[in-house]
């Protein structure tokens, strides 16, 4: 939390990185925060059409099983595959797929 202070005045969201198409899985959807305790994580995502939604870790969204909640992403699984969403990046940045890859390295923001 030290790193990326929530009122930081340049505080952006990520950087827009995929290694899905836009219309893939939970697309339109974007982690917006988490929290979690001894035994319950929740995660809020911004649904498409700007509902809010909040997912506890074990629950479904679209077939997709929250499994894993920490401080920068949420990852999801479906028949085997996983996809994270960082919390903070757009809706359409869907990052990490079924292989586990590392997150991409930053792009270099205008200045």
């Amino acid at each position: 939390m030290l790193a990326s202070p929530v009122f930081a005045p340049d505080r952006r969201p990520g950087e827009a990185a995929s290694t899905a198409s836009a219309g893939g899985p939970l697309s339109g959807y974007a982690a917006l925060g988490a929290a979690s305790g001894r035994s319950v994580a929740t995660a809020v995502l911004s649904a498409p059409g700007g509902v809010t939604k909040t997912v506890r870790r074990g629950e479904l969204l679209e077939g997709w099983r929250l499994v894993a909640v920490d401080d920068a992403k949420l990852t999801f699984e479906k028949d085997g595959v996983r996809h994270v969403l960082v919390i903070g990046a757009p809706a359409e940045a869907l990052v990490q797929d079924q292989k586990n890859l590392p997150p991409p390295a930053p792009a270099a923001r205008d200045q």
